[in-house]
């Protein structure tokens, strides 16, 4: 009789077991589709840089109204992310996520049919609205299949997803745009037909996946059961008003948007003007200059991303703080590195000083987007990444390619809310040398990357007591529950 109880509790223990590497199985698949999502999620934002010296020449563009085209997408995304984040908070996020890669995989292909820059200019800000839905609900749901202490190391990995995109979205749209035509159409035009399709199976992908119940990971549940998951999601469910109020109540939340806000305008503006820069100023031709900026990008911005994770957690164990300090010292050390990498006399000189802050400039992604859900409750977190969103791209990187575009007609002396160039020459009539495009990103990057690192450093006494606040607030639901 005594075995009896023994038995028993090794077949219980077996059973725990086998849920939990079942549970993290389901969890790994869950990553490599979001990963995969996030992936072309990139690659259909960044055709249009890598194909933009073809598409400003093809439609007669000035500096001004290449910049606005990205701009366009920028900040239709930022708009959109409040409403379709709070939605995420109160609805399925699977099926956000899904709507959201359906549409901009829609959109991308359609921009390929545009006819001037009103047409492309709606198409891109269709894919804006796609993406916005996707990101804030995406990163909801990653944070309640990943507990926080591996959250961050989640979130940088995730974020490689969207450095590949980039990067090959920068060598499709310059290789493709660099054959000049096919058949008589544009060859720029079939960068986005091809671009588009493939998202629509990961949309089939999206809906398939299973829905965690919100917070279990944290410990914000008692089980993980999710039977009835909506109606728990709808009796914590925040009104919109107060949920604005209370993320812009926690200071932590303050900080990293206000550091995410200066730290997106320079990511803004360089992913936009980098191609035609290294076409400009050293001569490459325009495949050349997609594929190399996107080789250098992508090897640079992974090991930067992973590096900001893996450093983040370990800083963490010593600081509560670590995550923002990693991101804050990433964004202010790249400041002296850019302004070297702009001033380079020779590619060869150039691209260490750009390998290095391409790192840099990654380093934030994985322990920001880690913070952000950490101080906040989980009903709260998706509309955490909203306003976060909201935010720092209508300040940032929303109007960055546009401000500088505008920069770049002033130096070259063209008028500066002229839009076109009739010259039929594209953007190289207007700056030969590539010295203008240069100016201007000098004049701003590397003061507004300093700027967002002292601001991180500044905001450090303010996570503690965050966390402080949060766990409190897990202690006293979990009793209430019991």
């Amino acid at each position: 009789m005594s075995d009896t109880p023994l038995a028993s509790e090794s077949e219980d223990s077996k059973s725990e077991v086998s849920l939990a590497t079942k549970s993290a199985r389901y969890a790994s698949y869950v990553f490599w589709v979001m990963f995969a999502i996030n992936f072309f999620n990139y690659l259909d934002r960044y055709i249009l840089p890598g194909a933009l010296n073809s598409i400003s020449t093809d439609l007669g563009l000035s500096f001004g109204g290449a910049g606005l085209l990205a701009s366009a997408f920028l900040t239709v995304y930022a708009i959109c992310a409040l409403p379709l984040g709070y939605w995420a908070d109160r609805g399925i996020r699977k099926n956000v996520i899904a709507v959201g890669v359906g549409l901009w995989s829609i959109a991308t292909f359609i921009s390929g049919l545009a006819i001037n820059i009103p047409t492309l200019f709606i198409g891109r800000a269709a894919v804006g609205v796609g993406e916005a839905g996707y990101y804030p609900a995406g990163t909801s749901l990653l944070s309640d299949y990943y507990p926080s202490k591996k959250r961050a190391q989640i979130m940088s990995r995730w974020t490689a997803g969207s450095l590949i995109g980039l990067a090959l979205g920068f060598a499709i749209g310059g290789e493709i745009a660099g054959i000049g035509s096919i058949g008589g159409i544009s060859a720029w035009r079939f960068a986005f037909f091809i671009a588009g399709v493939p998202g629509l199976f990961f949309t089939y992908l999206a809906f398939r996946l299973r829905e965690p119940r919100r917070g279990h990971s944290d410990g914000w549940v008692a089980d993980e059961q999710t039977g009835a998951q909506t109606q728990t999601a709808k009796s914590h469910a925040v009104p919109l008003g107060r949920a604005f109020k209370e993320l812009l109540g926690i200071r932590t939340i303050v900080v990293t948007i206000l550091v995410q806000i200066l730290g997106f305008w320079v990511l803004g503006a360089a992913a936009n003007w980098l191609p035609i820069y290294l076409q400009l100023r050293f001569g490459l031709k325009e495949g050349t200059a997609g594929l190399l900026s996107g080789a250098v990008l992508v090897v640079a911005g992974i090991l930067g991303a992973l590096l900001g994770g893996w450093a983040a957690d370990i800083c963490t164990r010593r600081w509560v703080s670590g995550r923002l300090i990693i991101g804050a010292l990433g964004f202010l050390i790249s400041a002296p590195l850019i302004a070297l990498a702009l001033i380079s006399p020779s590619i060869g000189v150039f691209l260490p000083f750009f390998f290095l802050t391409g790192m840099l400039l990654n380093v934030y992604n994985g322990p920001l987007s880690a913070i952000s859900q950490d101080v906040v409750r989980p009903e709260l977190r998706a509309m955490s990444v909203a306003v976060t969103l909201l935010i720092a791209h209508l300040l940032g990187d929303a109007t960055a390619p546009f401000q500088v575009g505008l920069l770049i007609n002033k130096l070259t002396g063209h008028p500066l809310f002229d839009l076109l160039n009739q010259s039929g020459a594209g953007l190289k009539s207007l700056d030969p040398t590539g010295s203008f495009t240069a100016q201007a990103m000098l004049i701003t990057m590397p003061v507004i990357l300093a700027l967002a690192g002292l601001v991180g450093l500044v905001g450090i006494p303010f996570v503690r007591r965050d966390l402080k606040t949060i766990e409190s607030k897990r202690q006293e639901r979990v009793q209430v529950a019991v």
